[in-house]
């Protein structure tokens, strides 16, 4: 690797918020706070709107006894309920998620807390068990704005030099809910003797208020305080003429997600995929036990909900004094070793399940509540460092999906399987047997936790080459320069753990046939796979006419104009031809004209086709069957058609009129690419060759040269080649 990218990353990091071993000292969070337009506001407004929040949340927790009675509630239908509560906030974060991509994030807070106001008055009308689980999942629908849209909008809106200080602070506002709510909520319940459908629409009053103080919040954009800081930085190095034409940021070319292809982008970031796993084995103890901790505390030491508010505010205590006191530690453990972060964080989650294991055999409640609150406020101290570690290796736009889907994984795979199992087992052997089991998902979710920062450079690496890469894609543009029609750069490719592709650079000019050639099991079915969308490289990156398409799937990149031909026989066989060919028209939508007239176009190029139009495909020759894999492809808007094996298995004269047709497809404008283990078939139409070689490139250039590279042609093209050089000098007389 050059030493100027190198450098580039180095500056790249230092703008994310991480400086080494050398790091000064971080300023003091108000200089932080007052460089953003903003000021204290976000911060505020989303603190308040999250301790409300968690009010409610404590309400239900500390009345539950009462509620489960109200009701004639199971452990398991309490569980049920609390469970169903925390999969509609995942869930519904993941919408969310989606939609501020497209709208307002301060928007989406706004009408969301009202949502919580509402639901959380309707929480004290409810009189069926029925009634009650829709409301609270309804109120989980409405709350999953806090995992997708609050710390992402926190995020963009502070630069990372305080960040880790500002989601601490965030944590530990938020958290005062639950130390002023179980008292609040414990003296209504308990000392005024208020009932519960008293003391939970009062909660709603509450957000209301809060509502109407966020009232100004805005959305201030994406990336504005790290990746657009890189970008800047880059621009800095190559200046552009201010005379030519704007065309926009990487930022702004920057071809839009779904979320099945966002989610195969997280999933690509490998100390994402392992905090994934981990959060979901912590999920079991942690939400499991969470929900049965008043109600052993009641069974166990005979509180009354005053005592349990007192003892649930200690524990929100402990928390918000861990989120306090992390957000400068881990701030300076951020700076100097992210990994370590994480190392902290699987450490603090397995002392937490020893902890609260301990803590259940303890005589009497205070040593219980000890137990618990060291544990609680040392999970609380490293949070704030995760969450910004995860914003450092997720692009900005996706930071939303990646609060969502670490909450999918924790709050559904890990919290309904634990809130069922441990409710399961609470009716069968007890609350102080289910919560002490709580140890074994916690030391195991703690130990993965703890290797997933293994892979946190690459991951950062892998974030800031895509960012250069943009950078560099919109100066060459910028300047005028053409570009490539396809690139693929530094492409890994895997198939479980064994690994196919490495490090792979592949180029096709527009207007251009190139022959990709190798061994069997060289990686280049592979290769076309990743081009076309069928894969998704584990790193690397595709281009098409300069936007990145790496994580777009296959069915957008033919609206792109990108088609691939598998080997084999790729056609519906039991459809007729013409169905077949009417199959691939669903890319012009309602415009039945057009579809027809490729049609006519694609018969024309193959009149054989034609006679058998009635004829089904399952039932033609082989070489008809690839004609008919042509004709679809031909009707489809083609920019870049890729072929696997086109002359496999068929006669030379069919091969022949194949490759005519193949002219002709590229006389009209489409750019080929031609997979192939016959060179003499590749070389009559070809003008550039790749060699693969167990999974790399091992020539590219002119395809006349690679006749004259005998060190890769003698052990498996020999006499392909041999056949080749006859034809080339025959045409060449």
């Amino acid at each position: 690797m050059s030493s100027e990218k190198e450098k580039q990353r180095e500056r790249a990091q230092r703008h994310l918020g991480i400086m080494g071993t050398d790091a000064p000292p971080e300023p003091p969070l108000a200089t932080v706070v007052k460089s953003s337009p903003a000021g204290w506001y976000p911060l505020v407004a989303l603190s308040l709107l999250g301790l409300i929040d968690a009010l409610d949340l404590q309400a239900f927790a500390v009345l539950g006894p009462e509620i489960k009675r109200a009701f004639s509630l199971t452990n398991v239908e309490l569980g049920l309920i609390s469970a169903l509560q925390g999969l509609a906030v995942v869930f519904g974060a993941l919408p969310l998620a989606a939609l501020a991509t497209r709208r307002s994030r301060a928007m989406i807070i706004k009408v969301s807390a009202i949502a919580w106001g509402i639901l959380q008055i309707l929480a004290g009308v409810v009189r069926g068990k029925f009634e009650l689980g829709a409301v609270r999942t309804l109120r989980g629908l409405s709350d999953s704005s806090r995992q997708a849209v609050f710390l992402p909008l926190l995020t963009d809106s502070y630069p990372p030099e305080g960040r880790n200080r500002v989601f601490g602070a965030y944590f530990a506002l938020a958290t005062l809910g639950t130390v002023i709510g179980p008292g609040v909520i414990g003296f209504l319940g308990g000392i005024l003797d208020l009932s519960f459908r008293v003391v939970i629409p009062l909660t709603g009053l509450l957000t209301f208020a809060a509502a109407a103080f966020a009232f100004k919040l805005r959305d201030p954009g994406y990336g504005r305080f790290d990746t657009d800081r890189i970008r800047e930085d880059l621009r800095a190095e190559t200046p552009v003429d201010k005379d030519e034409e704007d065309v926009g940021t990487g930022a702004e070319q920057e071809v839009a997600l779904h979320f099945g292809e966002a989610f195969q982008r997280l999933l690509a970031i490998g100390t994402l995929y392992r905090i994934l796993i981990g959060l979901a084995v912590v999920g079991v103890g942690l939400f499991g036990g969470g929900t049965f901790i008043t109600l052993f505390v009641e069974r166990q030491y005979g509180l009354d909900p005053f005592g349990r508010g007192l003892v649930l505010s200690l524990f929100g205590a402990a928390s918000a004094t861990g989120y306090a006191l992390g957000g400068k530690f881990g701030e300076r453990l951020f700076r100097r070793d992210p990994q370590r972060v994480l190392q902290m964080l699987g450490i603090m989650l397995g002392a937490y399940g020893l902890l609260l294991s301990i803590s259940v055999f303890q005589p009497n409640i205070y040593l219980f509540s000890l137990a618990h609150s060291v544990a609680s406020a040392a999970v609380a101290a490293v949070i704030p460092a995760t969450f910004n570690v995860v914003s450092a290796i997720v692009p900005p736009r996706l930071r939303g999906y990646s609060f969502a889907v670490q909450g999918i994984y924790i709050g559904f795979v890990g919290g309904l399987m634990g809130s069922v199992l441990i409710g399961s087992i609470a009716d069968r052997a007890g609350y102080q047997v289910a919560l002490s089991l709580v140890v074994i998902p916690s030391v195991i979710g703690g130990w993965i936790m703890a290797r997933a920062g293994s892979t946190f450079q690459e991951d950062l690496d892998l974030l800031t080459d895509e960012i250069i890469e943009d950078e560099t894609v919109n100066a060459l543009r910028t300047s005028g320069a053409e570009l490539p029609l396809l690139e693929v750069r530094n492409c890994d490719f895997s198939y479980g753990q064994v690994q196919v592709l490495f490090d792979v650079d592949f180029t096709v000019e527009e207007g251009s046939i190139v022959a990709l050639l190798g061994t069997n099991g060289a990686g280049k079915s592979t290769l076309l796979k990743v081009i076309s969308g069928l894969g998704t490289p584990r790193r690397g990156a595709v281009r098409f006419l300069g936007q990145n398409v790496t994580y777009l799937g296959a069915e957008r990149r033919v609206r792109l104009g990108i088609v691939h031909i598998p080997s084999g026989r790729p056609v519906f066989p039991s459809l007729s031809v013409i169905e077949n060919l009417r199959m691939a028209g669903y890319s012009y939508g309602n415009d039945l004209a057009s579809v027809e007239r490729g049609i006519d176009s694609a018969l024309d190029l193959f009149p054989r086709l034609a006679e058998r139009r009635s004829q089904r495909a399952g039932t033609l020759s082989g070489g008809e069957q690839q004609m008919l894999a042509l004709a679809r492809a031909q009707i489809l808007r083609l920019k870049l058609l890729c072929i696997d094996e086109l002359s496999l298995g068929l006669a030379p004269a069919v091969v022949g009129e194949l490759l005519e047709a193949l002219r002709k497809i590229h006389e009209q404008g489409t750019t080929i690419v031609l997979v192939e283990q016959s060179v003499n078939v590749a070389l009559l139409v070809a003008q550039h060759a790749y060699f693969m070689e167990k999974g790399e490139i091992k020539f590219s250039g002119p395809a006349k040269k690679l006749l004259k590279r005998d060190d890769l042609l003698r052990s498996v093209f020999l006499k392909g080649a041999a056949q080749a050089v006859g034809t080339l000098k025959g045409k060449s007389r």
